[in-house]
């Protein structure tokens, strides 16, 4: 490929521009023997300058052109290469590839081919445990570890339910309590409280009955199943206060305060 003019002259050319012609018939009569030939000697400098510049000019337009010619010659075979590298098969295609870029690739598609069958192995070990008898043993232990984890939040659940079915007695205590702190008149008024301990009662009994229903527990106490005697005798007794026509004593005034479950 022919190289272009050095830069160089192209700078010479543009910082030295042609001088034009600025003279006169008047201006050249008017001047002496030496000076006009001096004016001559000047103006031929600057034709030959000149005729060295357009020879300069004339010579690059040919080298530009060239090297045009050149580059279109170049690019009409590289797209024939990509022509033939497109339309060719696949070895072929590899082969046409430049050796600097050829050898990354053939690297990389052999670690791709490895990947592939590493990839390939783990799948058909990972398909073989599946149905091993580990894998359903471990089946088995995470459907048991599910099922445990749901009796854990029902259990949370029965919890919550007995300390609210606990709140409840302790209010239902503090109201019989304040029932019978304040028992005191005449008989009539006795027969209206008594009526409403025995209601006061029965909310308790149903209170127990409900806990007793959500709540379920390993072991019973045998103090626990004493306690409902103790109450229901308790019960039969202040039923049968209103049938007295007496006045309540001092004694009287004792309240029962039946304990909570499981305490």
């Amino acid at each position: 490929m022919v190289d272009m003019e050095p830069s160089g002259e192209n700078e010479d050319d543009a910082n030295n521009p042609v001088k034009p012609f600025e003279f006169t018939r008047e201006s050249l009569e008017a001047l002496d023997k030496d000076a006009l030939v001096e004016k001559l000697v000047s103006l031929v400098d600057q034709l030959n300058e000149t005729k060295d510049r357009a020879q300069r000019a004339t010579r690059r337009e040919y080298l530009a052109r060239l090297q045009a010619i050149q580059r279109e010659q170049k690019l009409s075979d590289l797209m024939g290469e990509r022509n033939d590298a497109f339309y060719c098969n696949g070895n072929t295609r590899q082969q046409l590839l430049d050796p600097f870029y050829y050898e990354p690739y053939i690297s990389m598609k052999e670690k791709m081919a490895a990947r592939d069958k590493t990839i390939a192995e783990h799948e058909e070990t990972i398909n073989t445990l599946k149905c091993s008898e580990d894998m359903k043993l471990l089946h088995k232990l995470v459907k048991s570890r599910e099922d445990f984890s749901k009796k854990c939040r029902d259990y949370e659940y029965n919890v919550y339910r007995r300390s609210s079915l606990h709140n409840n007695l302790n209010l239902a205590n503090s109201a019989l309590h304040a029932v019978v702190k304040e028992k005191k008149g005449s008989p009539q008024e006795l027969v209206e409280k008594d009526a409403n301990i025995a209601d006061l009662y029965k909310e308790i009994y149903q209170l127990r009955d409900e806990l007793s229903e959500d709540v379920v527990f390993d072991d019973i106490d045998l103090e626990e199943d004493a306690k409902p005697e103790m109450n229901h005798s308790v019960h039969d007794e202040l039923e049968k206060k209103p049938q007295s026509d007496t006045v309540p004593t001092e004694d009287d005034n004792d309240v029962v305060i039946l304990d909570d479950v499981g305490a």
